[in-house]
């Protein structure tokens, strides 16, 4: 007789084998293909609506189908069968066919046991005989909730459609939500059938409650006061609660330039008799920012840029900031003090001042500026709104000048400017517009009686037009009226006259060298200029255009008239760092001709 520990010794070998097996099957390739049930596919014998059949289409994916079609237990084929036609009636039921029924689910090819056929018949569609919606609460205090509600009610006598039935309940929490409405409940959801399934009752109570007010502002850090908040928000202690009044508000501390990001969040645990808080936290800027730029011009050559900032002072919300830039041309120091008076993107004070030498063409120029800008906002629209407003302003400027202007001898003397500018900016996209328009207008004098060497007074329109011309792509126009009146032209600063020519003037010509001459031949500047500049610009793809131009300038001073045509085309690049223009460009004055090659960077508008 075998002994215990042979017995034993027999079995674990046994075990150790069977296991070994069992492994090997599960492992092998063909086993493993054969787990992976493939989807299930229904084809009709009847037709069904397309969404319907989509619908069906998802629910069933949750189906495991039949992994093998040989050797199918009668219970295997009956629960997958049962869950299709369960899934079936149960899409039915969510578009109104109530009275649907399978009347046959089966396998047309045995050997492919994931395709199925139904022979469905729907009935007729169930219609909504009645919407009874009880709304305990403020409803009239919320015009979006009134709309919804109302919306909904006229869908009686149409078809019930489950999903539109649930939009409508899921779109009237989230706006209650955001409303300020956080005390709202479903009492009661009821979906009625009548006994004929063709007609559907509606039965919802919704406690609504009362609508939150706006209790205080928490301010993280202390970062900013109450008071400066409260001047950048459209929304007021004691006012509802609307989140896109947040998101207003957290748009515009974004553009304070003050923090590098911001968060506006309702004290949802902390609410209480229909009051709640907002926290507004923040990471400040630094301290100190300094922005170092190099680059090149067609207009200015290499030029060079350091841009100091100091974007919060105090809890006011005070900034500084200054500029140094260098070019062949021009090399100019200013710096700015803003105070705001309200928001500060859109209504403070500005204290400016300025050290400038302009070297070009026939004129050389030092001007030594302090000025004062009052920016204000009539409408007391948020920055985000003003975009599509008129903002309007009054300054004072004081300016030294000492000029040179041809062979005339230097000049020296000394304008205090009092004036007005009115600014507007539309536009679909701050870098890449495809729609917009831009305005300027500019009215400045300086009088002997108030302390000035000469008298003068300058007018200034500008005007672009970008508007989308279907798919011949966009058209571009641009106008220029510029009008200086002046009891002495002669001591009237070079800086002050005007010029036209250049990448935003009349292409062809070099920066601001279209300008009527002297007696002695020599560069005067203008005391009027006209502007017009019409672009097309037709679309290569989603990264490039061409365009095609043309450009006029009319100028007169005290001793000549003039003017000059510039004509091209161009290639518009929307790179990843913003947009970029390259134009070829033929100017024509009188009898001379020139062409030149332009290098733009920056915004249409």
């Amino acid at each position: 007789m075998p002994s215990t520990t042979d017995v034993t010794q027999y079995f674990t070998a046994m075990l150790i084998t069977l296991c070994g097996l069992g492994m090997a099957s599960i492992f092998s390739p063909n086993v493993m293909a054969q787990s992976q049930p493939k989807p299930i596919s229904i084809t009709y014998t009847t037709d069904i609506p397309g969404a319907l059949e989509t619908n069906i289409e998802i629910a069933s994916a949750a189906v495991n189908g039949l992994q093998q079609c040989d050797d199918i237990s009668e219970l295997a084929f009956n629960q997958v069968q049962q869950a299709i036609g369960n899934h079936i009636i149960q899409s039915a039921h969510s578009f109104g066919y109530f009275a649907a029924k399978v009347a046959d689910l089966s396998l047309p090819d045995p050997s492919q046991c994931h395709q199925w056929q139904a022979e469905l018949h729907l009935g007729k569609s169930a219609q909504i005989a009645s919407i009874e919606l009880n709304i305990e609460g403020d409803l009239e205090a919320s015009p979006v909730l009134m709309k919804l509600t109302n919306e909904f009610e006229t869908s009686i006598n149409t078809p019930f459609v489950q999903v539109n039935y649930q939009r409508f309940k899921d779109a009237f929490y989230s706006q209650a939500i955001a409303q300020g409405y956080f005390d709202i409940q479903f009492n009661q959801q009821q979906v009625t059938v009548l006994a004929n399934n063709t007609q559907v009752n509606i039965h919802l109570d919704i406690h609504l409650g009362q609508r939150y007010q706006i209790r205080q502002f928490n301010i993280d850090q202390n970062v900013l006061s109450a008071n400066v908040v409260q001047t950048i928000s459209s929304i007021n202690i004691g006012d509802p609660y609307s989140l896109n009044a947040l998101n207003t508000l957290t748009k515009d501390l974004t553009q304070t330039g003050y923090f590098n990001a911001v968060q506006v969040r309702p004290d949802l645990k902390n609410r209480s008799e229909q009051q709640i808080d907002i926290d507004i936290s923040g990471v400040e800027k630094a301290k100190h920012f300094v922005n170092f730029g190099v680059g090149v011009s067609s207009d200015e050559g290499p030029r060079v840029s350091i841009d100091w900032r100091r974007p919060r002072i105090n809890q006011a919300g005070h900034s500084l900031r200054a500029s140094l830039k260098a070019s062949m041309i021009e090399q100019s120091l200013i710096s700015s003090y803003k105070i705001p008076y309200g928001n500060p993107n859109t209504e403070y004070l500005a204290l400016n001042a300025g050290l400038k030498h302009v070297d070009r063409n026939d004129s050389q120029s030092d001007t030594v500026s302090l000025a004062a800008q009052r920016f204000f906002d009539p409408n007391s629209h948020t920055s985000l709104e003003l975009i599509n407003e008129w903002q309007p302003s009054v300054f004072a400027r004081f300016e030294y000048n000492a000029f040179v202007q041809g062979n005339a001898d230097q000049v020296e003397n000394q304008l205090i400017f009092v004036g007005a500018s009115m600014t507007r900016l539309r536009t679909n996209h701050p870098l890449f517009p495809t729609n917009g328009d831009r305005q300027s207008i500019t009215l400045e004098t300086a009088q002997e009686a108030l302390a000035s060497d000469i008298s003068l007074s300058r007018l200034m329109l500008d005007s672009a037009w970008l508007r989308p011309l279907g798919d011949w792509g966009w058209s571009l126009s641009k106008g220029q009226l510029h009008y200086l009146s002046t009891s002495d032209f002669a001591l009237t600063p070079n800086t002050l006259r005007f010029y036209a020519g250049g990448d935003q003037s009349v292409r062809g010509f070099g920066y601001e060298s279209i300008s009527p001459l002297d007696m002695s031949g020599e560069d005067s500047g203008a005391s009027s200029m006209v502007t017009l500049s019409q672009e097309f610009i037709y679309p290569i793809n989603d990264s490039f255009r061409v365009a095609g131009f043309v450009d006029n300038a009319w100028l007169k001073s005290p001793t000549e008239n003039i003017r000059a045509i510039g004509a091209g085309i161009g290639l518009h690049w929307q790179s990843p760092i913003g947009a970029v223009r390259v134009y070829l460009a033929r100017g024509k004055q009188e009898n001379d001709m020139t062409w030149r090659l332009h290098l733009v960077m920056g915004p249409l508008l």
